[in-house]
């Protein structure tokens, strides 16, 4: 496998270095490459720090920075959803400046009052008609399990996915989303997602007891409030997730994310160091990563191989 950053570390107020300075993000690039990390997907839109705006602006700028890095540019995810025409085309034109194989769209909110077969049908054919749009770019739609929205399991992700051909639509696996809801088990989630698992999300999240008297307050949530946490700290065993990925054969991208509050270096560089400490190997966190075979440029778990 191969290790990357998501750049929605980069989120305003996140990203900073040392002396508390923004990051602009060819300095973050920079930081990324030196720590070892060999790929980059960048987050756009208007939550993260790369607008749409800042992207059509310096899409061919980034991408240079990024290849004379030795940075490969892993995907873009966008929070552009796939019934907006105009949305999905913009970061489609984005993610091909940036040379990106493969774009993440988002579905419809999930909305309680509404059957849910019925939210699916109408996603499945927003999604379609993405697609549609994707193909004359060759670039492949991703969606992600996140919670709250329709497809918060891997169960769910692949019943919506078996629509389509794999080729051209996958998913982005992220175990901390699937904490706060959608959890499986790890082996049964690889097996599940097959040949549409494109990269893998890395970071972790941890419940935390808010210490409000139930009955006191007996509207609030509960007592528990899920919060981002160290990776090496949360609920989600890394180690047992890698297992499951290995044994499945898929060899693409561990992407970081960590949105813990520890300084952007010391991320970067545990992140790297537990990573590869679970890889058994030397890679991000401790030097700049060899050039990988062509054996391992291919990111997907092969359904032969399940």
């Amino acid at each position: 496998m191969r290790l990357g950053v998501f750049t929605a570390m980069m989120v305003e107020g996140r990203v900073f270095d040392d002396s508390g300075r923004k990051l602009p993000p060819d300095e973050y690039l920079q930081k990324i490459a030196k720590t070892g990390y060999q790929g980059v997907a960048w987050g756009v839109g208007g939550g993260y720090a790369l607008t749409p705006d800042l992207a059509e602006r310096g899409a061919d700028e980034l991408g240079r920075q990024s290849r004379e890095l030795g940075l490969t540019t892993v995907s873009v995810a966008s929070d552009a959803r796939a019934h907006d025409r105009e949305a999905v085309r913009r970061m489609l034109e984005i993610s091909a400046r940036l040379k990106a194989p493969s774009l993440r769209v988002g579905l419809r909110s999930y909305d309680p009052g509404v059957p849910y077969r019925e939210q699916v049908q109408r996603s499945a054919d927003d999604f379609a008609m993405a697609l549609n749009l994707a193909g004359p770019y060759k670039i492949r739609l991703l969606l992600e399990i996140h919670f709250g929205f329709l497809l918060p399991s891997a169960s769910l992700a692949e019943r919506f996915l078996a629509r389509f051909d794999s080729a051209a639509a996958g998913v982005i696996l992220d175990p901390a989303n699937m904490v706060v809801e959608g959890y499986e088990p790890w082996e049964i989630v690889v097996e599940t997602l097959s040949g549409y698992l494109d990269h893998v999300h890395v970071k972790n999240i941890q419940w935390a007891w808010t210490k409000l008297d139930w009955m006191e307050h007996p509207t609030r949530r509960a007592h528990w409030q899920w919060q981002f946490a160290a990776l090496e700290r949360g609920l989600v065993d890394w180690s047992r997730v890698i297992r499951a990925l290995l044994a499945a054969g898929y060899d693409g991208w561990l992407l970081l994310e960590d949105f813990s509050t520890r300084p952007l270096q010391e991320k970067l560089r545990q992140g790297g160091r537990t990573l590869s400490r679970i890889l058994g190997g030397s890679a991000a966190g401790t030097e700049p990563a060899k050039k990988s075979p062509a054996s391992m440029r291919k990111g997907r778990i092969g359904r032969d191989k399940l």
